[in-house]
C-alpha cells in the first residue's frame, strides 16, 4: 500500500525539523513525505531547502496562507498515496507509528484511524506543560479499553495523527475549510453520518511537542468553542449538550477567578506551584473554565 505522510506547516521554522527526523527513524520507510508551508512568513521555506533530511521522495509545497483545513487538503490533493497519514509540525511520532497506521489500514480498510497524541511527560518544563499532559491522559483514558471501532459518543479525530485511505477523503470531503479550528471534529462528525467507523490506535503514538502557556491554552480553548458553535451552524446534526447558566454566587465566583492576575500569575512566579497536585490542577480548571466559558 503506497502511503504520503502529510505535514502542514505555518511558522514553524523552530519545530519543523523535529518531526521530520522522527520521521527518518521509522521502522517503515516506504512513504512520500509532502511539506506544505502554509504562507509562513519566517525561514521555514530556506530551511526546508537546505536541510539535510534523508526521506526520499521528499516534497515542499507552498501556498498562500488559508488556515489547517485547507493545508491539509492540499496536501491530499498533491499526494500519491493510497493511504494518508497526517502529523502536525509540532508532532514526533515514535518509530512504529506509520507501521501501525499502515498495519491497522491493512487489517480494517475504508476506516480511520487516530492515533494518541500526548505531552512526553520527560520534556514537561513548566507545571502548566505537566497539568496538559494530566489532560491528555484523562481525555484518552477511556479509549484504550474501547474493542472495535470507538461508539459514537466517544468519535473523535486528532488532526494532528491520524490517517485515512485517500479515495475515502475524497468522499467525505475532506476538511471544511470554512473551519479555521475543529475542522477535524467536524470530519469525525461527517464519517459517522457517512457509517464509517473510527479507530483509536494507542499504538500509534506520537508526541506532542508544544510548549503550552496557561494563557495560551485557554485562548485555544476560546477558539475552539467559537468553532464548535459554528460548526453547529453549518451542519445540523452537531448538537453539543445545551450549556447550563451558572448560578448567581458561582457567576460571581467564576468573576473573580476571570481576573487576569490569575494568568499572569500561574505563568509567572506561579505561587501555587507548592499546593498538592491535585489542588493545583483543580484552580487551573476553574481558571481556565472561568476565562472559556461563553458570556
Amino acid at each position: 500500500m503506497k502511503i504520503s505522510v502529510i505535514i502542514p506547516t505555518f511558522n514553524g521554522a523552530h519545530k519543523i525539523l523535529t518531526v521530520l527526523h522522527a520521521l527518518e527513524r521509522q521502522s517503515y520507510q516506504c512513504f512520500e513525505t509532502i511539506i506544505v508551508v502554509d504562507g509562513s512568513t519566517d525561514h521555514t521555506v530556506a530551511l526546508l531547502e537546505t536541510a539535510s533530511v534523508a526521506l526520499s521522495p521528499f516534497r515542499i509545497v507552498v501556498q498562500e496562507n488559508k488556515g489547517r483545513a485547507a493545508v491539509r487538503n492540499r496536501g491530499a490533493r498533491e499526494a500519491n498515496g493510497e493511504l494518508l497519514i497526517f502529523f502536525d509540525d509540532d508532532m514526533r511520532p515514535e518509530p512504529d507509528c506509520v507501521k501501525q497506521h499502515l498495519l491497522h489500514h491493512e487489517q480494517v480498510p475504508n476506516s480511520i484511524g487516530v492515533g494518541i497524541t500526548p505531552e512526553d511527560p520527560a520534556r514537561c518544563i513548566t507545571d502548566v506543560h505537566r497539568y496538559k499532559a494530566h489532560l491528555s491522559y484523562k481525555w484518552t483514558r477511556p479509549l484504550v479499553n474501547v474493542q472495535g471501532p470507538l461508539p459514537e459518543p466517544l468519535v473523535f479525530l486528532a488532526a494532528a495523527n491520524f490517517s485515512v485511505p485517500n479515495k475515502l477523503f475524497l468522499e467525505l470531503g475532506g476538511f471544511n475549510e470554512q473551519l479555521r479550528d475543529a475542522e477535524d471534529q467536524d470530519l469525525a462528525l461527517r464519517a459517522v453520518q457517512a457509517n464509517v467507523p473510527v479507530y483509536f490506535l494507542e499504538q500509534a503514538l506520537s508526541w506532542h511537542d508544544d510548549f503550552f502557556t496557561l494563557g495560551r491554552f485557554i485562548y485555544r480553548q476560546r477558539e475552539y468553542q467559537a468553532n464548535h458553535r459554528l460548526l453547529a451552524q453549518l451542519n445540523p446534526a452537531y448538537a453539543p449538550p445545551p450549556a447550563t447558566t451558572p448560578g448567581k454566587g458561582k457567576q460571581a465566583l467564576l468573576a473573580l477567578f476571570r481576573h487576569p492576575w490569575w494568568i499572569k500569575a500561574i505563568d509567572g512566579a506561579n505561587p501555587f506551584s507548592l499546593l498538592p497536585k491535585k489542588l493545583r490542577y483543580k484552580l487551573y480548571d476553574v481558571v481556565v473554565y472561568a476565562n472559556t466559558l461563553k458570556s
